[in-house]
């Protein structure tokens, strides 16, 4: 028997209205309908009705009456012309989802439909444009007639709205287990799971001393007075480093307000003739900390030690090795300050958790930088919360919020769609409460009034507003599209719909309109985003990159002048990839679970297209991040498990009969780089080593099972 479970989506999701399956003759006598095909059993029963009155040949008074009720034959007609039989849950989840192609669709007029960004699919490099697949999409009706998103303006939020499922079965932990993969290991295996080893095995990290913390947090020391001046210059040349590799990543800071705190903190500590200031100065401590780990993220760059590459070489200059341990030593301060102010919730301490998240995932110390984005999430939460009820509007939302917000959804959503030793931060039952970042437009004259220093961090980034603002809602709106696919398709609560005869047909139609919808969104995306920065400045003079089929953009710099970093294309492309991924994904699941009558099953060749779709985008994901090298700020934690997931995918499916028509023709060229990605990646996060053996494993036993299948 069948049981709702406490965080069921059908429990959230408002009951099928039966008006909805009536026909439009039940409809109009607001009668129950069954729904049968041709004809409903109503219809049929006044029909019957109507036929017996009809041949007894009654007349006078009975036959009158028989010719107004029972005697007079109605028409059973579906509105299937204005409202086609769509799944209610997939229906309530595009509608939803439309509010967020609206932010980005509808965010003034910079995102109009571009025909030239569905071009035809290279999977090199090179290429700036995302692929257009062999089928129609369609537009689903549930998100046609959308003209803004008021709806979405209304307080308070619906606390009871679960936007991310607490358990699914969609990360590399459920693929590991699949009986096929446990058969092909051949051996017991030494973890439960496949992301266990991040969380045992903290010696694999890069984390530095944590016995031996430092005397002081300050900046400033007065053994170095004579240095000061030196040091400062330093700083500031550190911060613009910041700015210019990670912040265009996770834009969550402004340069102003980093050099006014490295000013105060500056005059505070060296203000005296050298001599350190012991008083209480204008520095907060969450301030200062955020301070600290900018420069700290900052020194950690210009090692190079980011740029992670499979080239004995070191990637960058020697000389700049002293800041490796400028790093170390700016982290060992910033970790006393990050105790202090754990308790506060402010904007600035939520900004210092989510740097040290950053940091340490580019370090490649996954656990710690999961510890660092929880606290994040929950700090932003509750900040969300109490601009809500001190506001009682959207609009009081500043934009650096804004920024921090969705960058912490983002960065978390990525971590909890592979680890689920905890809970859900809580953070996502505000999504449609926190607007999108304010898609400003930079004045030309900006940097007219600036001091040399402004200038400096200004030179070069008067694009960046627009972008960042693209980036972020861009960015947010598929990751919280792929937490509703999560929460439909993969909830391990909902996995009793494997069980029933209808599933494949269930599973066909959710999988077409999310499908629909993914694919719509990347089809109206603005050029500048899938453009290369690299490949703008690299064009001859007068060649426009978009071919004349960037979108009109009143208001924003020309798209030919713009360009995106080629780090954030590639992570771009590979969100595409890795949703038609995983919206299909369940089909291949669902025909290794029925090897044994997949071929009889009615719906067999539509299943096997979802499964080749499937295929192509892991292929079109590891193809994608085929660089070299790779960039760790970002951090490589999810990327190297969906690369993982999609080798161990497309290795069980070449020795599978019922898929090999259906695989990519260069598909173990997909497998073997998919293999050098992850062993690239591993330089940053060693724990990935363990990933890698897994792989070998597999490599090593597949033509045992082959033979033996």
């Amino acid at each position: 028997m069948e049981s709702a479970t406490a965080f069921s989506p059908s429990k959230y999701f408002p009951p099928r209205r039966r008006v909805q399956q009536a026909c439009l003759s039940c409809s109009a006598r607001k009668s129950r309908c069954d729904g049968a095909r041709p004809e409903c059993g109503t219809c049929a029963r006044l029909n019957k009705a109507a036929d017996a009155a009809s041949a007894s040949g009654a007349t006078g008074r009975a036959g009158g009456a028989a010719g107004g009720g029972a005697g007079a034959r109605v028409q059973c007609v579906y509105r299937e012309s204005q409202t086609p039989r769509i799944e209610y849950n997939t229906q309530v989840l595009l509608e939803r989802i439309q509010l967020l192609e609206d932010r980005i669709l509808g965010s003034g007029s910079a995102v109009v439909g571009n025909g030239g960004s569905s071009g035809a699919v290279d999977r090199q490099h090179g290429t700036d444009q995302l692929p257009r697949r062999d089928f129609e999409v369609r537009t689903s009706p549930s998100l046609e007639g959308r003209a803004d998103g008021s709806q979405e303006q209304q307080p308070p939020p619906q606390y009871d709205d679960i936007q991310v499922s607490l358990s699914h079965t969609a990360n590399s932990n459920h693929v590991y287990e699949w009986p096929v993969v446990k058969q092909l290991l051949g051996t017991v295996a030494d973890r439960a799971d496949a992301t266990d080893v991040f969380f045992t095995q903290p010696g694999l990290t890069h984390s530095t001393n944590y016995e031996t913390p430092p005397m002081s947090w300050r900046l400033f020391s007065p053994e170095l007075a004579p240095h000061h001046a030196a040091q400062i210059n330093e700083y500031r040349e550190l911060v613009r480093t910041y700015f210019s590799e990670v912040n265009l990543f996770f834009p969550v800071l402004s340069p102003e307000e980093v050099l006014n705190s490295l000013d105060q903190v500056a005059m505070e500590e060296t203000g005296g003739g050298g001599q350190l200031r012991t008083h209480v100065g204008a520095v907060p401590g969450d301030v200062y900390a955020r301070l600290l780990l900018v420069l700290c993220f900052a020194a950690f760059v210009t090692t190079s030690k980011h740029l992670v590459t499979l080239r004995d070489t070191v990637v960058g200059d020697g000389h700049k090795s002293g800041f490796e341990d400028l790093a170390g030593e700016l982290w060992n301060k910033a970790r006393l300050l990050l105790g202090w102010i754990s308790p506060r919730l402010t904007l600035e301490a939520a900004q210092c958790s989510m740097i040290a998240s950053l940091y340490c995932g580019a370090r490649g110390d996954i656990a710690e930088s999961y510890h660092y984005s929880q606290a994040t999430a929950v700090k932003c939460e509750a900040l969300a919360k109490r601009y809500l009820l001190d506001n009682k509007s959207n609009d009081h939302f500043c934009d650096a919020f804004r920024r921090l917000y969705w960058v912490a959804f983002i960065y978390e959503g990525d971590f909890s769609s592979e680890i689920s030793i905890t809970l859900p931060s809580g953070i996502a039952k505000f999504e449609d409460n926190v607007p999108y970042p304010i898609f400003s437009t930079p004045d030309a004259d900006a940097s007219a009034g600036l001091s040399p220093r402004q200038a400096v961090l200004h030179d070069g980034y008067s694009h960046e507003p627009s972008i960042i603002a693209f980036q972020i809602s861009t960015n947010a709106s598929i990751r919280r599209f792929l937490n509703r696919v999560n929460s439909v398709v993969y909830d391990s609560k909902e996995q009793y719909r494997m069980a029933r005869p209808d599933y494949a047909d269930w599973l066909l139609r959710v999988t077409n309109d999310l499908w629909s919808h993914h694919s719509a969104v990347y089809r109206n995306l603005p050029a500048f985003l899938l453009t290369s920065s690299d490949t703008v400045n690299k064009l001859p003079l007068g060649v426009s990159p978009a071919n004349g089929a960037s979108p009109s953009t009143p208001g924003f710099i020309r798209s030919t002048e713009m360009g995106n970093n080629p780090w954030n294309v590639i992570r771009l492309k590979g969100r595409y990839y890795a949703g038609q991924y995983i919206i299909h994904r369940p089909f291949m699941e669902f025909v290794l679970r029925n090897l044994e009558t997949v071929n009889s099953h009615p719906s067999r060749e539509a299943m096997l297209e979802k499964c080749r779709l499937c295929f192509d985008g892991c292929a079109g994901f590891i193809w994608v991040f085929d660089v070299d090298p790779a960039n760790s700020v970002t951090c490589l934690f999810a990327s190297g498990m969906v690369h993982f997931t999609m080798v161990i995918i497309l290795r069980v499916a070449a020795i599978i009969p019922a898929f090999r028509r259906h695989l990519p023709a260069d598909v173990e060229e997909a497998i073997f780089l998919g293999r050098q990605n992850l062993r690239r990646f591993a330089t940053s996060v060693k724990h990935f080593e363990w990933h890698l053996s897994v792989l070998e494993r597999l490599e090593q036993n597949k033509s045992a099972y082959s033979n033996g299948g």
